[in-house]
């Protein structure tokens, strides 16, 4: 199963360019995060997000499979998941890859070719005009370990409040559509998925990804990396991680100054210290969007590790913050229970800016694209229920 993902890189994207245009035609004109910022379109061609999808490229196997072989894709799926997540199944679970030849000229098209890791799988939906995934906490982690090496593999969490930041802040948006995989944190967000009828939208958080991570089995060239609140906090969650085998000396934390990603000298040193541990896995816990902006424009200063941009997540990890019970949690009131915790810091944010979200919300009932799989047709949701062209 290796030999699926071992293609380099700009192999892989000019495969995945030249079989767009010769089975598809011209891929269509799209749009990305930036039209959150004034509710238009992003502009003519491919936006920033599917650029960098086809610049990082998806293995010319995989492509071939989900086009020559859509009855077994989740198989397939299953199959790259599992290798990706270093787990193992039954070898009568493990499909062979289908043929590559014997299309008749007068079969029905094959599906569009998907452009992220979550397409590849086949677990994704668009929201505000771009992807997100819909898988567990494991096989998000797998999704971006899958990604070529070539640069840090952002996993972002999407919640209202990011929402809100990503119509105003053009450096966030830029993270956001370079991002490995996103995933949707908050609870409206899922809510207002599945009004727009991806029915198979999931909620997955901060802590559920720093959870699989910690119960993740470490491999010899493991290396985590931690940017922490304060040094509490770094000392917790390294106690966390060597409590499942990790080595102490594979794990390294920084507790950076306030305003750090505004200082040029201090991030190019903590990138140096990151590339020089040889991090695989690069754990933001400082707040959003300091951390993802910061990454992005660290870029491949950082090498290539997993990120985790988690931010309180990580004080939750450790102890230091409490979160909402289970029930306010399934009631979309998780919100509350921090707010209670941090009024002054909070309220602008729920009770200000939040009510952005509702502008930005109706929009989009306006115009959503949804794939929910690979396999299946694109489904286009417009404002007066007409199909799309």
């Amino acid at each position: 199963m290796r030999e699926i993902v071992s293609a380099s890189g700009r192999d892989e994207a000019v495969m995945a360019h030249r079989f767009r245009h010769r089975r598809h035609g011209r891929p269509a004109t799209g749009q990305g995060l930036e039209r959150l910022a004034d509710g238009g379109p992003a502009g003519e061609g491919a936006t920033a997000q599917q650029r960098g999808a086809r610049k990082r490229g998806i293995g010319a196997a995989e492509i071939q499979a989900l086009v020559d072989g859509a009855a077994n894709l989740e198989e397939l799926r299953r199959a790259l998941i599992l290798e990706r997540s270093g787990l193992t199944a039954p070898a009568a679970e493990m499909p062979a890859l289908p043929a590559a030849a014997g299309r008749a000229d007068e079969s029905p098209p094959s599906p569009p070719v998907p452009s992220t890791p979550s397409e590849v799988f086949g677990m994704s939906l668009r929201l505000f005009g771009t992807v997100f995934s819909t898988g567990s906490a494991t096989e998000v982690l797998a999704m971006a370990a899958s990604m070529p090496a070539i640069g840090p593999r952002l996993v972002v969490t999407a919640n209202i409040d990011h929402v809100v930041v990503l119509s105003e802040n053009a450096a966030f948006r830029k993270a956001y559509e370079g991002a490995a995989v996103r995933t949707l944190d908050g609870l409206p967000l899922v809510w207002l998925a599945r009004a727009l009828g991806a029915r198979k939208a999931i909620r997955m958080t901060g802590h559920d990804l720093l959870a699989a991570a910690f119960e993740a089995r470490p491999e010899p060239e493991t290396r985590v990396f931690l940017v922490a609140s304060s040094d509490r906090v770094a000392e917790t969650i390294r106690r966390r991680f060597a409590a499942n085998g990790l080595p102490p000396e594979a794990i390294a934390a920084a507790v950076p100054p306030f305003g750090f990603e505004e200082d040029t000298a201090y991030g190019r040193h903590l990138a140096e210290r990151v590339r020089a541990h040889g991090t695989t896995l690069l754990v933001m816990g400082v707040g959003a969007p300091k951390s993802e902006i910061w990454v992005d424009r660290m870029g491949e200063a950082l090498g290539s590790p997993v990120v985790l941009s988690v931010g309180e997540a990580l004080n939750v990890a450790a102890g230091l913050v409490p979160r909402a019970p289970v029930l306010m949690q399934r009631m979309g009131l998780e919100w509350f229970f921090r707010f209670l915790h941090a009024p002054r810091r909070l309220f602008k944010r729920y009770f200000v800016r939040s009510w952005r979200f509702a502008a930005i919300a109706s929009r989009e009932f306006g115009h959503v694209v949804w794939r929910p799989a690979a396999s299946a047709p694109v489904r286009t949701v417009s404002a007066d229920k007409r199909p799309a062209p």
